[in-house]
């Protein structure tokens, strides 16, 4: 598997389009279909535990930690 250059992989801000078993996740150009490990989701609950995940659809999200695959 290749390997993305660091510098392409810094935090970015994105917004919920739609939520079903995966995210929409939107930068305003482009759309990308995201799924949150349980990691991420156990951080989430400790965090912010008081919205429901399923309750971020028209939220700003800002992710730190990612990777891409592509199919």
């Amino acid at each position: 598997m290749l390997k993305m250059n660091k510098k392409f992989k810094g935090p970015f801000k994105c917004g919920v389009k739609e939520i079903n078993s995966s995210f929409l996740v939107s930068d305003g150009s482009y759309f990308v279909e995201a799924y949150f490990t349980r990691e991420a989701f156990d951080t989430y609950m400790k965090e912010d535990g008081k919205n429901k995940v399923t309750d971020l659809q028209g939220f700003m999200l800002l992710i730190d930690k990612w990777s891409l695959e592509l199919k």
